[in-house]
């Protein structure tokens, strides 16, 4: 209990540096750079406890987890920046655009992440396990009966169809994100990121110029450095703390 909850303080300070390094960078490059580095590093520490994890053979660890990680960035944090936003401004602006884009990536993440499963929960080889059953005229009265699941490696409709189903799905996904990327970074930024009037444009060519995040605090080479030593640092300790984990569980 000591270990899990000491590892698990250990990672606020790697946090902190680690945005701190990809806000330093993404404060010396363009926009769209900007953007790819916080999309790609920003959650680098939650996918290596994710694949620590996983390799542990913690699943259900990793579905809560993801779970609270979606929820928090769909509903807690938007909601959060309504709320703090709202006590300063009496008027906030959102791009529709933006969020429509948004919203149809969220879409395709769904339906990917969730036809594999939909599909061999209709088609999956199931065995219904009943018990106090009693035979009358023939027929055969349970009262308690489950379906439950055969062994996927010996089950055809996993091995020929879902599986082949699940590897089509997990290539597409990311080829989605990255059609995302250069639809909003790249080719149709004249749409999604309109200046409403001359000022509004200066201000925001200004900021762009500066990279969008604010005044850099490190130098790239040395953010660099800061981001590998973070990520390795965590590498290390996820390992404990997924053992503490287990011993919490």
């Amino acid at each position: 209990m000591v270990t899990f909850v000491c590892c698990l303080l250990s990672t606020i300070p790697l946090s902190y540096y680690n945005g701190m390094a990809i806000a330093s960078l993404s404060a010396q490059t363009s926009m769209a750079a900007g953007a790819v580095l916080n999309a790609t590093f920003g959650s680098i520490i939650e996918l290596i406890l994710y694949v620590v994890t996983i390799n542990q053979g913690l699943e259900e660890v990793v579905r809560a987890a993801l779970t609270g990680s979606l929820l928090g960035a769909l509903l807690l944090i938007p909601g959060m920046s309504m709320v703090l936003g709202g006590i300063k401004y009496k008027e906030q602006r959102f791009s529709p655009a933006v969020a429509g884009v948004s919203s149809v990536l969220l879409v395709i993440s769904i339906v990917g992440a969730f036809t594999p499963t939909i599909y061999y929960r209709l088609y999956g080889n199931y065995v219904l396990d009943c018990s106090n059953c009693t035979i009358t005229n023939g027929a055969y009265h349970c009262t308690q009966c489950q379906q439950e699941e055969r062994d996927l490696d010996n089950d055809p409709i996993y091995t020929g169809k879902a599986r082949t189903l699940m590897f089509i799905c997990a290539a597409i996904l990311p080829l989605a994100y990255i059609v995302g990327l250069v639809f909003t970074l790249k080719t149709h930024t004249h749409i999604l990121y309109a200046k409403p009037d001359d000022k509004h444009h200066a201000e925001e060519e200004e900021e762009e110029e500066q990279g969008g995040h604010g005044e850099a605090v490190w130098s790239k080479w040395q953010s660099l450095a800061v981001l590998v030593v973070c990520t390795c640092m965590f590498a290390l300790i996820s390992e404990k703390l997924v053992e503490g984990i287990q011993d919490v569980t």
